[in-house]
Order: structure tokens, then sequence, then C-alpha cells
């Protein structure tokens, strides 16, 4: 359920890159690829704000698994 909402979420990062990079081509030449990383931040950062911390009790209990060194 966690990925399909990560997915849903980051939709709208795509869809600011495909639409920047689109519109800017033309005129900026590769320079759109780095326009788009931009728009793709900016909506992430707007997007992926309220999502909430997924917790299991393992890890409000402390029962994490350690690696052995």
């Amino acid at each position: 359920m966690h990925t399909l909402a990560g997915l849903v979420r980051s939709l709208p990062c795509y869809l600011a890159f495909c639409v920047t990079v689109a519109l800017t081509a033309a005129v900026a030449g590769t320079t759109c690829v780095g326009l788009g990383l931009l728009a793709c931040l900016a909506a992430a950062s707007l997007t992926w704000k309220r999502v909430p911390v997924a917790r299991t009790s393992a890890l409000d209990s402390g029962q994490v698994l350690e690696t052995a060194a």
C-alpha cells in the first residue's frame, strides 16, 4: 500500500519534469533537463511535505535488527 501511495505522490513530479522539458526544449536545448529537474524538485517539496512516516510496532518498541560486525 505504501508503494502505491509513493507512486501516486510522485506523479506530479514526473508531470512537472515532462512539461518543463517539453516547453523549454526548443529554447534552452539540453539545459531543459536541468530546468526539468528543478521543476521536479519544486513539485516534490510541495507533494512530499505532508507525507506521514510509516512506523511499525518493531520500530516503536526498539526491536530493530542489528547487523553483525
